[in-house]
């Protein structure tokens, strides 16, 4: 029996203003994963001025939180089959909680590196739990505007984080403003702890085997893995996915401010509102894909047109700084390349909900992120190893040239994955 067969005696169970306050509380945990996500791009500029670190210890040390995080992605999606995605998200955002009263009680390199590393275990669960929790909680014809919803919800994250964690940082300092964040992860931690009992994931995992000992749950990570192996939608989109993530993580995550400061000299509140636009993109995107319509016969061309867009847009953004066009024309491109991201994730997560096999959804989506967050790790890094070899005439500082260099080759690796949609879409 699917999930999606059992959602009738499910929402009889779950009322549907429950439902809906339930998916809220996600997509708001959803939303702080974000927010804490994108904050490196906002923190580790400044405090890179103030330890004297290079471009390469910056890089490698908002890397950490990637390693973590894809580490659990399989793991917290066979958690979520199991055990329920309330339950398990509610024990992630207590670790998240925690990360940020390490960076509260001292900022150090170390603590840094520590609380990017363990945020990535605690904020890990995220992405996948409201995917899941929908795929039960309503019906199969509305999960991609369900979809569309918590994704519009979570990427405002990014632009909060830019924007207002960049004004807390100026008012209050690290420390008051990272103990702030960790009081208010800490209290989304009690509530869905708190609200797990009436989860319909962990209601439907009770009827299946599956999860009970170390060995069934390997299996299940085995059966995950081989089910994307097996399935040439899955294999296709991946790519996508791989690079538009990879290269998110990257810009908006970590070097976006400091590019657009560098390319136009502009002050550093005028930089985190040109990079705020990328997460104001990412939360159109899903609303013009679910206007659009994703029926599953088009899922596939619609699929191929956003990706081909999204090459475009991160060219055009290149070029755009690199040849120092007006600072508006880089704003709009920055813009679109957001919608474009928005775009492709949902028909991405509906193609990937509809081919995944019921009760292995959770782990699906979890390994198939691992590979998209392990791009992640390798493109911070990457692009901070080649900034690094343009500094600038001040101290603490990187070229322009720089930023174009590093972002050039991961544009042209963007156009590449295009080509795995392609041939799918010509083979069917």
């Amino acid at each position: 029996m699917t999930p999606n067969r059992m959602i009738p005696e499910e929402t009889s169970r779950l009322s549907s203003i429950r439902a809906h306050g339930l998916f809220l509380l996600l997509s708001g945990a959803y939303f702080l994963s974000i927010f804490l996500r994108t904050s490196a791009a906002v923190v580790m500029p400044a405090e890179a001025e103030r330890l004297g670190m290079t471009a390469s210890l910056i890089g490698f040390l908002s890397s950490l939180h990637f390693y973590s995080y894809a580490f659990m992605q399989p793991v917290s999606g066979i958690l979520h089959d199991r055990f329920g995605p309330l339950r398990v998200s509610g024990i992630g955002m207590l670790l998240a909680a925690l990360s940020n009263f390490l960076v509260a009680w001292e900022a150090t390199p170390m603590t840094l590196g520590a609380w990017r590393f363990l945020s990535g275990f605690g904020l890990a669960p995220m992405y996948s739990a409201g995917l899941v929790f929908q795929a039960y909680a309503f019906r199969p014809e509305r999960y991609c505007l369900y979809s569309a919803v918590n994704f519009t919800i979570a990427d405002f994250g990014a632009v909060a984080s830019v924007v207002c964690l960049g004004v807390a940082l100026d008012a209050f300092g690290v420390r008051l403003s990272f103990a702030g964040l960790g009081a208010i992860f800490l209290a989304v931690s009690v509530s869905l702890l708190l609200q797990s009992r009436h989860d319909p994931v962990r209601c439907a995992a009770h009827d299946r085997p599956e999860g009970k000992n170390l060995r069934e749950f390997a299996a299940g990570l085995g059966r995950a893995a081989l089910t994307i192996a097996k399935s040439r939608s899955l294999r296709a989109v991946l790519p996508c996915w791989i690079m538009s993530s990879s290269t998110l993580f990257s810009f908006q995550g970590l070097w976006s401010v400091s590019w657009f400061a560098a390319a136009y000299g502009c002050p550093a509140a005028t930089a985190r509102f040109l990079a705020s636009l990328t997460g104001i993109g990412m939360m159109i995107g899903p609303t013009v894909a679910s206007l659009i319509g994703a029926q599953p016969s088009r899922i596939r061309g619609l699929l191929l047109r956003s990706a081909a867009a999204n090459a475009l847009m991160w060219v055009c953004l290149v070029l755009s700084m690199t040849l120092r066009l007006p600072i508006w024309v880089s704003g709009a491109l920055t813009l679109l390349s957001g919608i474009t991201i928005g775009v492709m994730g949902i028909y991405i997560v509906g193609g990937v909900n509809e081919h995944a096999p019921a009760g292995e959804k959770g782990a699906i989506f979890g390994m198939m992120n691992m590979a998209t967050v392990l791009s992640a790790v390798v493109a911070q890094w990457g692009t901070g190893a080649i900034i690094n070899r343009f500094p600038a005439s001040i101290a603490g500082t990187y070229a322009s040239g720089g930023y174009a260099a590093s972002f050039f080759v991961v544009a042209a690796a963007i156009v590449l994955c295009v080509f795995p949609v392609i041939r799918y879409r010509e083979r069917d």
